[in-house]
């Protein structure tokens, strides 16, 4: 039962939407807040993210998908569901490699798939993929959408901005004041390989990995104006929250500046800045990628190495994949593979890779 700051925060949020009174989708935000900030109570899932990824997935509740099956997250059936289904090509592929129908759950009612997508989310069998996630505050909605894509929610690599601009176009993070000031414990008991805490003193910075020690609900946040624990592709990384460089970044952390340029290609020297929003790796990254994403496309100044900080797989393993030589970088607009090495006559197009412009390569989560 929702308490009176509840009420009045929704109610504020109805308000705040009466200047956009034509847009259907005002209309549609109207009818789903509700569901979102129970399941944000719940669950610890913001409701911004959640009602902007409504609305981007369900078309604001009018694809196929959401009328005919109620379904407006794209929720596959999967091996365990025996409801309802709903077939479409999506991407979904035979031995042949060629498109097929992919099964789709079909819900009696549209609020029953926000649940099964915080059920999706908060999956203990998934937590290796989106438990972190939990650990990210909760009205963070930037780092939720960031994190999201790097988990490999979704294929889409506009995927965290296209959310972003929803949440603020229609001011959706004011529903995350709707009560919810901490991760369910419910939750936390699911997430067993991250951190006390979303963020960290450095002086209570430890190397190793993760000892399982779990954050109650009750137990201080603690806090510091820099770095963020993050994990990306199960491997265990820092995300800067202000610019710094290396040899700070170094002596922060009790670390030596040859350990971090050593797990991150982008580094090459003490000097080096290193932006708001950069990732920074403090082990080395996997060998392979076990994300959803098959394909990454180029976008205009990226490297391999920077690729490679994105999706935490090794940039030799992308160089390898690709059939890419050392010293050449792929162009912009082409097709990576981060799974499976591509055939001889579908290796990218590439170019004698110039010198590295300090400070714009680095991958931004």
């Amino acid at each position: 039962m929702f308490d009176m700051r509840v009420w009045f925060s929704i109610a504020f949020f109805g308000l705040s939407l009466l200047c956009r009174a034509g847009d259907p989708a005002v209309f549609y935000i109207k009818t789903y807040s509700d569901i979102a900030v129970k399941e944000m109570q719940r669950t610890g899932i913001p409701a911004s993210i959640k009602m902007a990824q409504a609305l981007l997935e369900s078309e604001v509740g009018k694809s196929p998908l959401a009328v005919r099956g109620n379904n407006h997250f794209g929720i596959k059936c999967g091996k365990d569901w025996d409801g309802g289904t709903y077939f479409k090509i999506d991407d979904d592929t035979d031995s042949t490699g060629t498109l097929v129908e992919s099964c789709f759950r079909a819900f009696e009612k549209a609020e029953d798939s926000f649940v099964a997508h915080s059920d999706f989310l908060t999956d203990s069998r998934k937590q290796q993929r989106y438990g972190f996630l939990f650990q990210l505050a909760p009205a963070d909605y930037e780092a939720w959408a960031k994190g999201l894509s790097a988990a490999g929610y979704a294929t889409d690599p506009a995927y965290p901005e296209k959310l972003i601009r929803i949440i603020e176009k229609y001011r959706l993070d004011t529903l995350d004041d709707s009560g919810v000031a901490s991760v369910p414990v419910a939750i936390i008991s699911r997430v067993e390989k991250k951190e006390e805490a979303e963020v960290v003193e450095v002086s209570d910075f430890d190397l190793a990995r993760p000892s399982g020690r779990l954050r109650t609900a009750a137990a201080p946040v603690k806090t510091h104006n820099m770095y963020k624990i993050i994990w990306v592709n199960d491997s265990r990384a820092i995300q800067v929250t202000a610019d710094t460089d290396v040899e700070t970044l170094a002596g922060d952390l009790h670390m030596p500046v040859s350990a971090i340029t050593a797990h991150n290609e982008m580094l090459l020297v003490p000097s080096e800045v290193i932006k708001r929003g950069t990732t920074v790796y403090l082990e080395n990254k996997k060998r392979d990628y076990e994300g959803r994403i098959t394909h990454h496309i180029v976008n205009e100044g990226e490297t391999i190495e920077a690729i490679s900080n994105l999706y935490g797989v090794q940039a030799n393993t992308l160089y390898q994949l690709n059939r890419i030589e050392k010293g050449y970088q792929p162009l912009s607009g082409e097709t990576l593979a981060l799974k499976e090495k591509v055939a001889g006559n579908k290796k990218p197009k590439v170019a004698r890779a110039g010198k590295k412009t300090r400070g714009v390569l680095f991958s931004q989560l």
